[in-house]
């Protein structure tokens, strides 16, 4: 059974001021917690129905359904949901190739922008102040575990590209009238930024960007734009084949 401060507290989580000031956020999902588990992120609760039979910890609390769905953000309440201390990240340079987002807000961008940085082996992701949280409750459950993977540091962008260009890494943006990307080259490490989903990367960074790229249209030029997360995932494609 849930006791009342338990289900203050996963209520209280729906809240970012309460995810940062408590360090926690919430999964739901046998596959997405028992993936945090085994990468050794902290459970602080956990809850199950009687029918998951998946690897629990000895603290875990059987709940009944009717208590799971007023716990759960997911339309189907699933059969296991925890409470996570947030990873400890920190930024790594070691790669040749970082991201930086200047003011995604969308959950699902940033969910699938998280998982694209897991598949391609980026290290670390910046993400400017006003980007969505990514203990969201839909950016967790979109990044279907690489938030374990993958050092996310929330930092203002122009600190960041002082110190990366001391690093030697070539800022560069993605915009609609950049270099297209099969002419773009270099030799120097790369910061790729990428902008906002309907403004692009905001004037206050843009000084700070040494070349910007674009992704031409080869079918119809009148199709609507790529979302952010598409064309993260082109570039990303494109910069690792050249390795």
């Amino acid at each position: 059974m849930i006791s009342k401060s338990e289900l203050k507290l996963i209520r209280a989580l729906k809240s970012k001021k309460q995810r940062d000031k408590l360090n926690l956020f919430v999964a739901e999902g046998a596959k997405l917690v028992e993936h945090f588990v085994s990468k050794g992120v902290v459970a602080k609760y956990m809850f199950h129905l009687d029918v998951y039979h998946g690897s629990l910890s000895s603290e875990s609390k059987a709940v009944s359904a009717k208590e799971m769905r007023s716990i759960c953000s997911l339309e189907s309440a699933s059969p296991i949901l925890a409470v996570f201390e947030k990873p400890k990240y920190k930024p790594d340079f070691s790669s040749n190739l970082l991201l930086a987002l200047d003011e995604v807000r969308d959950p699902g961008n940033m969910g699938t922008i998280i998982r694209l940085a897991d598949w391609f082996g980026i290290s670390t992701l910046f993400c400017s102040p006003n980007c969505v949280d990514v203990f969201n409750s839909k950016v967790v459950q979109s990044t279907m575990g690489s938030l374990s993977n993958v050092n996310i540091i929330h930092q203002e962008l122009n600190e960041v590209f002082n110190d990366v260009k001391e690093k030697g890494f070539y800022v560069l943006g993605a915009e609609m009238n950049g270099t297209a990307l099969s002419d773009f080259k270099t030799t120097q490490k790369i910061m790729l930024v990428m902008g906002n989903e309907g403004q692009g990367i905001s004037e206050a960074i843009t000084t700070e960007i040494k070349e910007n790229i674009s992704i031409p249209a080869y079918g119809n030029p009148a199709a609507e734009s790529l979302n952010v997360a598409m064309a993260m995932g082109i570039i990303l494609a494109e910069f690792s084949r050249r390795d």
